[in-house]
């Protein structure tokens, strides 16, 4: 998405422009089982973060959903089913995929999600006109733990990754889910590492000023 962040900047974005050490988390893919973990961490550091959840989790689990909000954590847009968007119309997108994750957000938590992010980072140029005409921020990431990848993400490798490639006004790709047991090992140390540098943590909308 670096691509689309610089030809509509106003609509896309993949990090804050800004030279302060401020930070902002991301977890994709919940709420699920694994995403309690997740919250304890966060909880226990005092670090608020950003979901991006998938509507038919938070229709699966949305006890764990108010949660996120509860804890004061941003619950944000990842489309209904984790599609991925190059396949399907500027009005699938919209009303199969997008609208009916916010509303089940709304329902659940009381919270309208402000942002999202499309499944895989995909999203054709001439949808991003369409989505910023419905109001919608399109949201990026700098920094990829690839926690998703099995072949390179043990809890040494996701730790690595986001020490070594973090910079002021990043935002952090990692995801909750069922496999991704290595994320939660890894998050400690990673906000631990991030502390000591000096870095605070902000939500996306806070990072962005959205």
């Amino acid at each position: 998405m670096h691509r689309q962040a610089v030809l509509f900047p106003d609509v896309v974005f993949r990090l804050a422009a800004t030279d302060e050490k401020t930070i902002a988390l991301t977890f994709d893919d919940g709420p699920d089982p694994i995403t309690p973990q997740l919250l304890d961490i966060l909880a226990d550091e005092t670090v608020p973060a950003t979901f991006y959840v998938l509507g038919s989790n938070v229709n699966q689990f949305p006890d764990i959903a108010r949660r996120i909000v509860a804890d004061g954590h941003e619950i944000a847009n990842h489309s209904w089913s984790h599609a991925d968007f190059i396949g399907l119309t500027d009005e699938e997108i919209l009303k199969n995929e997008l609208l009916p994750t916010s509303q089940i957000t709304f329902d659940v938590t009381g919270v309208y999600p402000k942002t999202m992010r499309p499944p895989y980072g995909n999203l054709r140029d001439e949808t991003i006109p369409f989505l910023d005409k419905e109001g919608w921020k399109i949201i990026g990431w700098s920094v990829d733990t690839a926690d998703w990848d099995r072949t390179r993400n043990s809890p040494e490798e996701i730790i690595s990754r986001a020490l070594n490639d973090r910079h002021p006004g990043a935002i952090v790709l990692m995801h909750s889910g069922y496999v991704m047991q290595n994320t939660v090992l890894a998050l400690p140390e990673i906000i631990r590492g991030l502390k000591a540098e000096g870095y605070r943590f902000a939500r996306v909308s806070e990072l962005l000023g959205l």
